[in-house]
């Protein structure tokens, strides 16, 4: 336009002083009058300059015209433009001023939850540490009182013998307090059951707690995905911005050929050399360019690669501690079930041995009164036979005296006293037998209650134990479970740190040598928990054998030593093949997670030698494009134009990259400083900070999902950061392009090294559904 106003002053110039020289030859051609057909040519030639000033005009205006519409129309997208970038910005503000809103309320709703969790489990915990202690005071007091009764007991039945309605009247009043005693037993036993419903009530309420935990994660995912779909919106205006941008720039090449079209003869030479400087300058930029670009994915590689090698060090050494940790407070707490186990065992003994010796001198005092009472019973017969005899003698003695008295008469008495000694005799023995059977009957029957009251009582005493068995195996049970989770989490973070290095071949050594060391410290592991097992399995045989021969002649040991002995084998069983299965299921991952990290590292490198050829044969074809391009008149105004256009191209990207930026480390800050809040590795770049911890299923891909909450969870990612290299890189490859829209290089041509020179290189998880590194990067 420029050019064109400078000609055009020119022509006017020209005009002028053609006209000038007209006048002045006119006249005088007056003076002179013999020159009248020259004057003509040059009235002649002054119309036809006039014509051409006049077409050259009207050009004139038209581009003017032009050239304010699109003044008018670039400052229409500009401003468009800005408030579409006021948008997003505010957008992003909100979404920031949401995200922080919802992080403190989680917060605070975390630590309240956690506050109160541990005060109920303290206070649970104490509660029933108290009423244990309370229930084994009562049962010690009642033990006692039972044996004092017992001893009462003994002492009448020795003076139950001399008579018998005192003794139905103790009878009567022990009966009673045996009924006592059942009362008080269901009264411990509905203790126990409340005990056992607050322990339901209080896990159901620390399901509640983590239902409410799952929920608010839910919501923070939902947040999340609300916030990508703004910054899809935003890559979408972008895109739609960049796409005007460019049919804007191809209608201004379209005019701008059209109008080099009318100026090719004047500028032909020119433009030839012009090219041919042009093109001696585009080749060695090309190979600046090309030296940079290799230099800085060199660079940018050699870095990640550092940091990757740091981190992951870091990464193993807190997980071999953490690993040491939860082993040593596995061994404790194997230690003091064990102890439990064992002094629950000897308690239980114990009490046998003292039933089984308080049985034992029941028998014997029992046997003693019955010797007692038939010693007594003998002695009464031999008394009642003497007193017989000795009557008879007398009897004799008179009737020898009384020879002399009838015969008839003595017969009659000594018949009628053989009749009467020989009933009384009967009765005597009747009534003797009589009083043997109901005594042995109420022997027995005292003997069966006074055994179905240690039999009542010692079963009491098994569910007690077996209750805390049960309880403890639970105890153990969930804490093994915690552990496994805990495990399972750590295995989880492992493996979603792991793809970080997955483009690294160096850090294949470290990570199998760091297998190999966890595989020594398993298989160690297990030996020491096998010795323990087989410890274990000698102590509970050496602690069963003892009482089983000191209790031969009593079923209670036997009972006990039948029901311990193969709950301790099969929990053992259980135990060894559940450790078993863990070791298979971690030789298989780690198989699985060491295929699966060569498979990434052979595509990534294929794919980044695919990513590089690709590049240079774009490159060679431009070059030899460039090179096969013929030069046209009027090339050097457009050439100048065009670079003039480029520059402020460059300087608009320019401050845009510095922008996106900007944005970016705010961003990547937010979000360290909201990783940080909850005491982990900051994960720079996941807008889902929470996904590394929820799940736990997945090995060796991408980041893992919790088994109880496997949903799907989008990540909008990149697999670089920004960083001056790579706006450098992407700026001259924006200058590259519409300088070679100069050379006439077909669109498809262009838009395709558009896009693979601007495009990063791929990252190690380009086949899967998320294109990230670990620890992936905003863009």
């Amino acid at each position: 336009m420029n050019r064109l106003e400078e000609d055009l002053n020119e022509f006017k110039q020209k005009n002028m002083e053609l006209a000038e020289e007209l006048v002045r030859k006119a006249e005088e051609l007056q003076s002179d009058g013999s020159n009248e057909k020259r004057v003509a040519e040059l009235e002649s030639s002054l119309e036809e300059v006039q014509v051409k000033v006049k077409t050259l005009e009207t050009e004139l205006q038209s581009i003017q015209k032009d050239r304010d519409s699109l003044q008018k129309e670039r400052e229409d997208m500009l401003a468009e433009r800005e408030e579409e970038m006021k948008i997003v910005q505010e957008a992003l503000e909100e979404s920031q001023e949401e995200k922080m809103a919802i992080q403190a309320r989680f917060e605070k709703d975390f630590e309240r939850l956690r506050t109160v969790n541990t005060d109920r489990e303290q206070q649970l915990l104490d509660d029933f540490e108290w009423k244990l202690r309370e229930v084994e005071q009562a049962c010690k007091r009642r033990l006692e009182e039972k044996d004092k009764v017992t001893e009462e007991r003994i002492r009448e039945m020795k003076r139950a013998i001399e008579g018998k309605v005192k003794v139905a009247e103790k009878q009567l009043q022990e009966r009673e307090q045996l009924k006592s005693y059942e009362a008080e037993v269901t009264q411990l036993r509905g203790l126990t059951h409340e005990q056992q419903r607050s322990l339901r009530v209080a896990t159901r309420q620390t399901e509640q707690l983590q239902v409410s935990e799952k929920m608010l994660k839910e919501e923070i995912s939902r947040l999340q995905s609300s916030l990508n779909k703004e910054k899809a919106h935003y890559s979408a205006m972008q895109t739609i911005h960049d796409r005007r941008m460019a049919e804007l720039e191809k209608k201004l090449q379209a005019r701008l050929d059209q109008q080099s079209s009318e100026l090719t003869a004047f500028w032909e030479d020119r433009v030839r050399k012009e090219c041919s400087r042009f093109k001696v300058e585009l080749d060695l930029l090309h190979s600046e360019e090309k030296k940079l670009a290799v230099e800085a994915v060199k660079f940018q590689k050699e870095q990640e690669l550092k940091t990757a090698k740091l981190d992951w060090e870091r990464r193993m050494q807190d997980s071999h501690k953490e690993i040491a940790s939860l082993k040593e407070r596995v061994v404790e707490k194997d230690s003091y079930y064990t102890n439990e186990l064992e002094r629950s065992q000897t308690n239980a003994d114990r009490d046998i041995l003292e039933l089984r010796r308080k049985l034992d001198k029941l028998d014997l005092q029992y046997q003693e009164q019955i010797e007692k009472l038939v010693d007594k019973h003998e002695k009464e017969i031999d008394s009642l036979n003497e007193d017989a005899e000795r009557k008879v003698q007398q009897l004799e003695q008179n009737w020898q005296l009384q020879m002399s008295s009838t015969r008839a008469t003595l017969e009659l008495v000594k018949e009628q006293m053989e009749r009467d000694a020989q009933s009384r005799l009967e009765a005597a023995g009747e009534k003797h037998r009589n009083q043997l059977a109901m005594q042995w009957e109420q022997l027995l029957e005292e003997k069966e209650k006074a055994l179905e009251v240690e039999v009542e009582k010692h079963r009491g005493q098994l569910d007690k134990v077996k209750q805390e068995l049960e309880h403890a195996v639970k105890a153990r049970n969930i804490r093994e479970s915690e552990l496994l989770e805990t495990i399972e989490q750590l295995r989880a973070q492992l493996d979603s740190q792991s793809t970080t290095i997955s483009d690294l071949e160096g850090n294949v050594d470290l990570l199998e040598g760091g297998m190999q060391v966890l595989n020594q410290e398993i298989t160690t592991q297990s030996h020491e928990m096998t010795k323990v097992q087989q410890q274990a399995a000698i102590r509970i045989s050496d602690g069963t054998a003892g009482p089983a021969m000191a209790a031969k002649g009593s079923h209670f040991p036997a009972a006990l030593s039948v029901f311990l002995i193969p709950f301790f084998s099969e929990r053992d069983a259980t135990r060894e093949a559940e450790l078993h299965r863990r070791l298979g299921e971690l030789a298989t991952k780690h198989a699985g997670q060491q295929k699966q990290w060569q498979a990434q590292m052979c595509q990534m490198q294929e794919a980044a030698q695919k990513k590089i050829n690709n590049l240079l044969q774009l490159l060679e074809e431009s070059h030899q494009q460039c090179e096969i391009c013929k030069s046209r008149p009027g090339d050097t105004q457009l050439i100048a134009d065009l670079q003039k256009i480029v520059s402020e191209k460059d300087r608009e990207l320019a401050s845009l990259t510095e922008e996106k930026r900007f944005y970016q480390m705010e961003l990547v800050n937010r979000e360290t400083n909201y990783n940080r809040l909850f005491n982990s590795q900051p994960i720079v770049g996941v807008m889902d900070t929470l996904q590394h911890r929820r799940g736990k299923g997945s090995s060796g891909g991408c980041a893992p999902s919790n088994k109880a909450n496997s949903k799907q969870i989008t990540l909008v990612t990149s697999s670089y950061l920004p960083s001056p290299v790579s706006d450098n890189v992407v700026q001259r490859s924006h200058s590259m392009d519409l300088q070679e829209l100069v050379f006439s290089v077909p669109s498809d041509r262009c838009q395709s090294l558009d896009t693979s020179v601007s495009l990063p290189l791929p990252s190690a998880n380009s086949t899967n559904n998320e294109c990230s590194l670990q620890p992936d990067t905003v863009p």
